[in-house]
């Protein structure tokens, strides 16, 4: 239990993290500037590898 609460904090900075990017890439996609898109659809790449890195590690 106690190995748990010390990586807790670890995960709450990886989650807000990715949670930030979700919104970038959010405003990324529903604005006016048709070539944000490519910067958005970037970003939510980076967002997949990530997430992905993460759940490879954690089994």
């Amino acid at each position: 239990m106690k190995k748990e609460e010390s990586n807790m904090p670890k995960k709450i900075l990886f989650n807000l993290i990715l949670v930030i990017i979700l919104l970038i890439v959010t405003k990324m996609f529903y604005d006016e500037r048709h070539s944000n898109n490519y910067i958005g659809l970037l970003l939510l790449i980076i967002f997949w590898m990530f997430r992905s890195m993460y759940d490879f590690s954690r089994t």
